[in-house]
Formats: structure tokens, C-alpha cells, sequence
């Protein structure tokens, strides 16, 4: 078989899976969410705003797991929530590191007032890392890598809280600990790992059966590759949205696996998706991932497409 009838049945493979997907989920099993275009917010997702939180973080300075930096760029995260309507818990936890143990701490966050926020479970967990990687003697800020992907979840609260019956589904969580010291066959993914551990002690209908992943996705030349070792339907459907939006070009579905904080998720039977740009050499983990590599339309590219998918493809049913 020839390379172009190759690339034209793995296509339509793609679009019949995203077919079966949103036929049969017409939004998740259980939810009575319905998508409506006059109440959409993913057009409401400013660039420009999430950035201004990706430079508040980045002011900080590096920020890795245990640092007194990290720490107040946790106030900030909760600090900021709460400006926009929404509680956030702080759960901490201690973890073994090749540097000793650290204690880290997850960040959850949903919209509404102190303990009955919590009070339902959501349907889908959209997440980011907000630590920056330990490396001694660089400069290392991340400000697309942590600080990107948390700009855009603060961004995200501000207008997901226009649509409260859409926000109360969704639960915001900030991981800690993604970044490995040494390499993630020793460590890494601390606070996804931990989340992961708790979830699959709870009965299966206590779990949000969902997971979307952000990260990397400030660069100003945007490629977002979905890796494979996620739901192919989500994925999938992820370039519906793109392609409704007009923003395919920046979006593709890869062949390879990549570790991040979707993985201890998927290995629970969570279904998930990774929205993330590898393509960042030569800045990636060096301390030239700066405010001058990202730029606020490749997060408002990623963010708004990714809201068109959660509350159109996902949460809504394609209509």
C-alpha cells in the first residue's frame, strides 16, 4: 500500500473515531451539560491576560519543588482564584528526591465558595505543573515551561466563571513536582503521581472520569503535538475543535509517547489528553526559556482551543 492511501485511511480512522466519540458521549455519560454558542466562553480566553500572570510567575525566579519561590507563587495561584470567584485547596505532601525528601503541594481549585465548591465531583480535571526544574547554577524561570500552561488556568477561571453551569463541572488543578531532577525513570511527576495514588482509592464514581493536560504551549512558533499514549478520541476530537477555530495548523496527533503529569492519570483508566509543544529546543531546560520566547497569541491559540473543546466537544456533545 502506498504512502497516500496510507495517509488517507489513517485519516479517516481519525475522523470515524471522533464520529463514535462524540455520537456516543453526546457530552460525558451523566452530565446534562448543554453547549450553547450565545453563552461559549472559549472566545472570551485573553492571551494578553495570561500572560501578564506568566510574567507575575516568572518574576518570582526559578521555582522549584520546596523553594521559598514556589511557595509564594502558590499565594499568588490562590490568591488570583479568588479574586475570580474560586476556592482553592492546598494539599501537601512529602515525597522522596534524589535531593532528599520534599515536601510538595498540589493545587485544586474550583469555582464557588469555600467548602461546597468541592461538594460535587467534577467531570473534568484541566491541570498544569506550576514548578520549574531544579538545575543548580542556571537561571532556569520557565516561563513556557510552568509558566505558560499556569498563566492560561488563571485566564481560564476568569472566563469559565461567566458560565457557572459550564465551571462547575471543571475542577482546576495545579501540579507540583512534574520536573525530574535526575530523569523520570527516577523521579518526576510528583504531584500527578500522588493525585493518581488518591483517585484510584475512591470508587470509581467518585473519580472524574476525565483529564486535559497543558503544557509547553507559549512558544511563539506554536506546534502542540498530542502525544499517543492518550484517549485517541479526545485527541482527536481536540482537532475538530482546532479545525472549527482555524487553528489546525498548530495542532497535530503524534506517534510517540511523551511522559508528563497525563500519564499517572491515563494509567488509572482515566480518559486524557495532553495538549504540549516539545518542539522548544534549543530553549527548553535552559535558562533562555525567558518572556521573550512565548507570546500571548500562542496561548490564547492553545487556550481558546482547548475551551472549544471542553465545553463543545467534551462536556457538551458535538451539536
Amino acid at each position: 500500500m502506498n504512502r497516500t492511501r496510507v495517509s488517507i485511511l489513517v485519516g479517516m480512522i481519525a475522523i470515524l473515531a471522533v464520529v463514535i466519540f462524540l455520537a456516543s458521549s453526546g457530552g460525558l455519560p451523566g452530565s446534562s451539560f448543554q453547549y450553547d454558542p450565545s453563552k461559549a466562553v472559549h472566545g472570551q480566553l485573553s492571551g494578553v491576560k495570561a500572560l501578564a500572570h506568566v510574567q507575575a510567575l516568572v518574576d518570582f525566579g526559578p521555582r522549584p519543588s520546596g523553594s521559598e519561590a514556589n511557595i509564594r507563587q502558590q499565594d499568588y495561584i490562590i490568591a488570583e482564584l479568588k479574586k475570580l470567584g474560586w476556592t482553592t485547596r492546598r494539599d501537601a505532601f512529602t515525597d522522596k528526591t534524589t535531593r532528599g525528601p520534599i515536601e510538595f503541594a498540589n493545587l485544586h481549585a474550583r469555582l464557588g465558595e469555600g467548602d461546597s465548591a468541592f461538594s460535587r465531583t467534577a467531570e473534568v480535571l484541566v491541570c498544569s505543573h506550576f514548578d520549574t526544574k531544579y538545575m543548580p547554577g542556571i537561571t532556569f524561570v520557565g516561563a513556557n515551561d510552568g509558566g505558560s500552561s499556569t498563566g492560561l488556568l488563571i485566564e481560564m477561571a476568569r472566563v469559565l466563571a461567566a458560565n457557572p453551569d459550564l465551571a462547575e463541572r471543571i475542577e482546576l488543578v495545579f501540579f507540583d513536582g512534574e520536573e525530574a531532577i535526575t530523569s523520570f525513570q527516577v523521579e518526576g511527576l510528583h504531584g500527578s503521581k500522588y493525585l493518581a495514588k488518591k483517585l484510584r482509592a475512591l470508587p470509581e464514581g467518585d473519580r472524574p472520569p476525565y483529564a486535559v493536560v497543558f503544557d509547553l504551549i507559549g512558544d511563539k512558533n506554536l506546534n502542540v503535538g498530542i502525544p499517543s499514549n492518550t484517549d485517541l478520541e479526545m485527541s482527536n476530537a481536540v482537532l475538530e475543535a482546532a479545525e472549527e477555530l482555524g487553528t489546525r495548523k498548530h495542532f497535530s496527533v503524534l506517534h510517540t509517547e511523551i511522559i508528563d503529569d497525563h500519564q499517572p492519570l491515563h494509567e488509572i483508566g482515566m480518559r486524557v489528553t495532553n495538549l504540549i509543544d516539545m518542539d522548544y529546543k534549543p530553549y527548553w531546560h535552559t535558562s533562555a526559556d525567558t518572556m521573550d520566547r512565548i507570546t500571548a497569541e500562542s496561548i490564547e491559540i492553545s487556550g481558546r482551543t482547548g475551551l472549544l473543546f471542553l465545553e463543545k466537544y467534551l462536556l457538551g456533545g458535538r451539536r
